[in-house]
């Protein structure tokens, strides 16, 4: 291995080492995860929407942009973590910047129970709370899929979000960046005009020990070498990757798997009401017993992303789930109940208690659910 690699392995020991990861990681047939996404929404929507392939930017209206929300989901629902990224969730970083709106990395370390922290940049939030950070802090510079308002998908919303970070020079992980001394990328664009703004802008980076995986265009190379003072290593971030992972193991300074706790008991339930004072004296008879049931009004945190807390919820090994008629009315209730699905043994994870008013015995009154969300379905579509 050589020295340079030696420096950033020390560095990522010494929790100083910053990574800035790329939408090219998870590309196949060399297509990023930006292109994928903006295909994948050109054919579902023909000439009402506009993509600038070489930019990678969409022409959308404010309308067709709620329209879309949805489909962006879906789309990053179906992204599975590869090899490559459940190595990367091992390698014990402690800040890792990641320029695509994607969670691939969250859903590896999800799999492989490893603590870390999430947050992600809110344009219209100029002044952010540092997040509560566990060992790896994942931060999400250009959005996040779950917060469809915050990608960066237009060329409006980049010209937006350069103006807030000149203009307010605050993100919520600038303490962190003040202690990083090397700054790796990996599967980040470098062909991108917007890529050089980038680097210049975040604070403080430009001041650092900067590094790369290899690219293919001699002429990027040569500028970002020379206006940056940036290595670039001879292998592929995948190898680069596989090598720092050996290296790790073998120090045993690795995120080890496993570290999230089994003993975490949950609870889903509506606010207000017969749930909520169901639920108030479960977790008193809990607390008798000396046992800690997790619940958002208490374990959210200031400020802290219910939707993060949901999907929290959503792989958890034991919850209780209060069903109510207000439960099954509830947008946030229902996602709920489709992370915890979706993360499998949906049967053996969940502990119902069904209320009175929640009318689900009766075929006859049980589909009127069903008539409820598709009036809403059928709202939300005119």
């Amino acid at each position: 291995m050589n020295k340079t690699l030696d420096r950033i392995i020390s560095r990522i020991e010494e929790k100083k080492c910053l990574l800035i990861l790329g939408p090219e990681l998870l590309e196949d047939d060399d297509l990023s995860l930006n292109i994928k996404l903006n295909q994948y929404l050109k054919q579902l929507y023909g000439d009402r929407l506009s993509y600038y392939e070489d930019e990678e930017f969409l022409k959308i209206t404010k309308r067709l942009r709620l329209e879309i929300e949805d489909d962006i989901k879906i789309f990053s629902d179906q992204l599975e973590p590869n090899d490559t990224y459940r190595k990367l969730a091992e390698i014990p970083f402690h800040l890792i910047i990641n320029t695509s709106p994607d969670k691939v990395l969250n859903k590896a370390m999800d799999q492989l129970k490893i603590e870390y922290s999430f947050d992600y940049y809110k344009k219209n939030e100029l002044f952010q709370t540092p997040p509560e950070q566990a060992n790896t802090l994942l931060y999400n510079i250009f959005g996040n899929y779950d917060d469809v308002e915050s990608m960066i998908l237009t060329f409006d919303d980049l010209c937006d979000f350069f103006i807030n970070l000149i203009g307010s020079n605050n993100l919520s992980i600038e303490p962190n960046l003040q202690t990083t001394k090397s700054v790796l990328f990996l599967g980040f664009r470098f062909d991108k005009w917007y890529s050089k703004l980038l680097i210049k802008l975040i604070p403080i980076i430009n001041e650092k020990l900067l590094h790369a995986n290899n690219i293919d265009q001699p002429s990027i190379k040569n500028f970002y070498t020379e206006e940056f003072e940036m290595d670039f290593f001879e292998q592929s971030a995948a190898e680069i990757i596989d090598k720092i992972h050996q290296e790790v193991t073998r120090k045993n300074i690795i995120n080890q798997p496993g570290l999230m706790s089994d003993k975490e008991l949950f609870v889903s339930y509506a606010w207000g009401g017969s749930s909520e004072e169901m639920v108030d004296r479960i977790d008193q008879v809990f607390q008798d017993q000396g046992i800690v049931m997790i619940r958002d009004k208490r374990d959210l945190g200031f400020k802290g992303s219910i939707r993060e807390f949901m999907k929290r919820i959503g792989v958890g090994k034991a919850i209780i789930v209060v069903i109510s008629d207000k439960y099954l009315k509830s947008p946030n209730c229902m996602f709920e109940l489709l992370e915890i699905y979706k993360n499998k043994e949906f049967t053996n994870r969940i502990f119902p208690i069904i209320l009175e008013d929640a009318q689900i015995f009766d075929p006859f009154t049980r589909i009127k659910y069903w008539e409820y969300w598709k009036e809403k379905k059928n709202n939300k579509m005119s």
